[in-house]
């Protein structure tokens, strides 16, 4: 919820020092929702005000809350893949990356060698139909 009053270290000068949650989108929700209900009541323009601005808050951060949500499933989902990919392929130290000694390691590199092997299978096709059609 809000934070509460935490006195100053070492002594209390009087001002109002808050220890404050981290920022989110999540927390300035909460902090929307409490003074939502602290200006309910209407007492008088500045708390109608108050509770406005809190409404028109809250409308901005769900369309961000729902962009957050989404980017976190998508980094989640991305995760998941380089671990299946480390599983398959073991994990790079990086200077055989920067070398060109690792020719398997990237999906780049992996699409270019089964390129070329889709052309070899086809070659060597080609050549045994040729022998084929010769013996006979």
């Amino acid at each position: 919820m809000v934070a509460s009053r935490v006195a100053p270290h070492p002594i209390s000068s009087g001002l109002s020092v808050r220890a404050l949650p981290e920022t989110s989108f999540d927390q300035l929700s909460k902090v929307c929702d409490f003074w939502l209900l602290k200006g309910a009541g209407y007492d008088g323009p500045a708390s109608r005000c108050l509770f406005e601005l809190g409404h028109e808050i809250k409308a901005l951060l769900q369309p961000l809350q729902q962009e957050e949500y989404r980017r976190k499933r998508r980094v989640q989902h991305l995760e998941q893949m380089m671990l299946q990919w480390i599983e398959v392929f073991g994990d790079s130290d990086g200077e055989s990356l920067r070398t060109g000694e690792e020719k398997i390691r990237s999906p780049l590199a992996m699409m270019q060698m089964l390129q070329a092997q889709a052309r070899q299978i086809q070659d060597l096709t080609d050549q045994l139909e040729h022998a084929r059609a010769v013996s006979r």
